[in-house]
């Protein structure tokens, strides 16, 4: 099944985070959203065929996008039975990861479901149980299969040509004759007023993200003349979401994000090879010196800072706070720590009584404690700025081999390739064997680099340089046969300080980096 991309940067970063660290921060969560003391309970049973039985994974989708972090996890018996216990204080949009696939789910207080996987992977999963009825209405809807708009090859989808006049008899009219078949299944399914008003509103709202990935990249990438007309035809198909719609809704939050992208790209497109003239019409737009922008944008990333300034000029007061939660959330699950704690300052100062404000802060202050007694046994900072060389920085290690990992905390590959970074030390655990960390950040970012580090606990040498004083770095790579500012790249240096591959393989490759490991000893 087709998701909505992740807006602004990768998305598939945050597999970077530790199991013991996904459950930490799920646990946060699980204290505001699974832990009131009236909440009812949810058991979500099931049986897997036999073949595919193993681990399962119950990512909640609390705010708006798909974070790693907040998920629980179990694992079925040999018959392919499993079971999961929560208590959510309200509805909640879920996704169930099984080995090989994945499937939405929707979790209602005080309904329980029992999931039946068909061993044929054909016929359709079978649900029982008081929720059965309304994810069945879910597997039907846009939300539990790819809308028909959507193809993973975007050269083999017959839709990527669509013109201006077209759109209504092939795209929109299809749309909305589902929804039109939709409210009639809801209005005989005999569903409680508040799971019909949810499907209701997170169909139209799923829809609207997947018409927005397809005008947004699908029609981009097919040079489709129409598609600017396009995207703002999509873009104002539905309203901004109220507030009542936000409190549960995950595709409505997802959207409100993607407006406030779309509207800065729109003036930047328009104002397309007159660089002062987009950096005036953004100023404008948002209400504040460009200096101003480009500065909160450089500190604390994209992606939040655009979604905090357009609801803060644009969106009611009733829904702001929703979207400083959710770029909290988006920042703590990314490892942004700085970024997150400043949207924390803004959740104090500006909505000390809103409905989010107690949550935001319970998670903040517990990833705080975190840092404060998170172990830093292992890691080892250098001082940036005392070396200017590769030779300068390899000097410490000589008669030791070293993997030297050149990366970025904004570098989502880079994230990425840490996971597998525990497996291969602990594999060459021993004293000739060094990993050296140089991280490519400004000096504004140094704390948040560190943060991080100690933070996800990755053990091993840091140094930091900004982009000006890597490039000597990258020279040298270059000169040894490696390419140049290609994040992540690694280096293999032998005991006597020379580069003896200098384009390694990826931790993510597995036996291949740890033959090449093996040949330097």
């Amino acid at each position: 099944m087709m998701q909505p991309s992740r807006p602004a940067s990768p998305s598939v970063f945050q597999k970077i985070i530790k199991q013991s660290m996904r459950q930490f921060i799920y646990s946060l969560l699980f204290l505001f959203f699974f832990s009131a003391a009236d909440a009812q309970g949810i058991r979500i049973s099931g049986h897997l065929p036999s073949a595919s039985a193993g681990s399962l994974t119950l990512n909640l989708l609390a705010g708006d996008g798909y974070y790693d972090t907040y998920q629980l996890k179990t694992t079925s018996n040999k018959a392919g039975d499993f079971e999961f216990q929560a208590s959510p204080g309200r509805i909640m949009l879920a996704e169930l990861k099984l080995p090989g696939r994945r499937v939405k789910l929707l979790l209602v207080p005080g309904r329980d479901l029992d999931i039946t996987i068909p061993e044929d992977g054909v016929h359709p999963i079978q649900f029982k149980g008081d929720g059965a009825k309304e994810n069945e209405l879910l597997g039907w809807s846009v939300m539990g299969k790819s809308p028909f708009f959507a193809s993973a090859d975007y050269n083999a989808n017959p839709y990527v040509k669509v013109t201006r006049g077209q759109w209504f008899d092939r795209i929109q009219l299809p749309v909305e004759t589902e929804l039109k078949e939709l409210d009639y299944r809801l209005a005989t399914a005999g569903l409680p007023d508040s799971i019909s008003r949810y499907l209701r509103s997170e169909t139209r709202y799923a829809f609207q993200c997947f018409l927005n990935d397809f005008a947004n990249n699908d029609l981009r990438w097919g040079n489709n003349p129409d598609r600017n007309g396009l995207l703002d035809m999509v873009m104002n198909w539905q309203p901004i979401p109220d507030s009542s719609q936000l409190i549960d809704g995950f595709y409505a939050s997802m959207f409100v994000h993607r407006v406030a992208s779309w509207q800065v790209n729109r003036l930047a497109e328009k104002m397309k090879g007159n660089r002062r003239g987009i950096q005036d019409a953004i100023a404008d737009y948002l209400g504040r010196s460009f200096a101003e922008i480009d500065s909160l944008v450089r500190l604390y990333g994209e992606r939040y800072m655009l979604s905090w300034m357009y609801s803060e000029k644009y969106l009611p007061r009733s829904i702001r706070d929703r979207v400083v939660y959710n770029k909290l959330m988006d920042a703590m699950d990314a490892g942004d720590l700085a970024t997150g704690f400043w949207l924390m300052d803004r959740m104090r100062e500006q909505y000390p009584s809103g409905q989010y404000f107690r949550a935001a802060e319970k998670i903040a202050g517990n990833v705080r404690e975190r840092l404060d007694v998170q172990s830093a046994a292992g890691i080892v900072f250098r001082t940036p700025g005392s070396v200017s060389t590769l030779d300068e920085l390899l000097k410490p290690y000589r008669g030791k081999i070293v993997l030297l990992d050149i990366w970025g905390t904004w570098c989502g590959p880079c994230r990425i390739q840490m996971e597998y970074m525990p497996a291969l030390k602990q594999q060459f655990n021993c004293k000739d064997m060094v990993f050296l960390y140089l991280d490519m950040d400004e000096q504004a970012k140094d704390s948040k680099w560190k943060d991080y580090v100690k933070y996800f606990g990755i053990q091993g040498e840091h140094y930091r340089m900004d982009d000006k004083g890597i490039e000597a770095i990258w020279k040298e790579v270059k000169a040894a046969g490696g390419e140049t500012n290609r994040y992540p790249t690694f280096v293999l240096v032998d005991r006597n300080g020379k580069i003896r591959i200098a384009n390694a393989e990826a931790p993510s490759s597995g036996e291949k980096l740890s033959a090449q490991i093996q040949s330097m000893f």
